[in-house]
């Protein structure tokens, strides 16, 4: 993973390093990449970092202070402009960034200790979102559905601008914990459910035991690893005529057909092969 040009390229900017520096310090040469010790250090600082911001998003103060932000003051011209999903962005944008660097942390030390991370934190940017709804043909009588849902924005922007119900599942205690709270302030709360859980397991199925007959959107954007374990789900929804629709990573077409494709938004409908 050390060869991924994003994971250095987000490691070399941490902390307002540069990346000269930041290569020099942590990397040193690339002998040094595979001794363990060589990390203790940077690992240590980073946990460290990570058990912090953790506290600060699961704050109880946190739905009080951002009910009143002063971000809030931009939110007209946002909504205007850009919709719900530009103005969550916004507004949020604090408790976002916290929460990818828990991420990042995470994947960090998960890879160290030899435990692979199938997907990481992929958050889905205002526009494409807006571009998402309409691709979608998202309407009022939906009922959306987002594996890897992260902080919630997707189904907290599609709650507040289609009027849809929303369930999002994710692994990760903090991303859930993060997106109930939002859910919460923006008035959203019986609109959305979020559970967390591993949906290559089959937890999955049971949590949504109640909700698999109703959901008629599926959102993916995830990494193609985590993509290729969710095959058997996805054929799962699609014969019940359940919309799926990959952002930027897709399914392989030879299991799957494409119905409909936005090469500008990275967007991609399927349809089942065997129907």
């Amino acid at each position: 993973f050390l060869e991924n040009d994003w994971l250095v390229k987000k490691m070399a900017e941490d902390d307002g390093v540069p990346k000269t520096s930041r290569e020099q310090h942590i990397f040193k040469d690339r002998e040094g990449l595979d001794d363990e010790d060589h990390w203790v250090p940077y690992i240590s600082r980073r946990r460290s970092n990570a058990a912090r911001k953790k506290s600060l998003i699961v704050s109880p103060s946190f739905c009080s202070h951002q009910s009143s932000s002063a971000s809030t003051l931009h939110a007209p011209a946002l909504c205007s402009r850009g919709g719900h999903a530009a103005e969550l962005e916004h507004k949020y944008s604090h408790r976002f960034n916290e929460l990818e660097e828990f991420h990042f942390d995470y994947m960090i030390e998960s890879e160290l200790e030899g435990n692979r991370i199938l997907s990481p934190f992929l958050p889905t940017k205002a526009g494409d979102i807006d571009a998402f709804f309409q691709f979608s043909g998202l309407i009022h009588s939906d009922v959306l559905l987002d594996i890897g849902c992260g902080d919630g924005r997707v189904l907290i922007s599609a709650a507040k601008t289609i009027g849809c119900q929303c369930i999002g599942v994710d692994i990760t205690k903090e991303c859930i914990e993060l997106a109930k709270s939002i859910a919460k302030i923006e008035g959203v709360e019986s609109q959305v459910q979020f559970l967390c859980v591993d949906a290559t397991t089959n937890d999955f199925q049971n949590a949504l035991e109640e909700n698999l007959g109703e959901i008629t959107v599926l959102y993916l954007y995830v990494y193609p690893t985590l993509l290729k374990r969710l095959e058997g789900v996805v054929s799962y929804f699609l014969a019940r005529n359940v919309r799926v629709i990959t952002q930027t990573y897709h399914l392989d077409c030879c299991s799957f057909s494409q119905s409909k494709v936005d090469e500008s938004s990275k967007l991609v409908l399927y349809s089942n092969k065997n129907h």
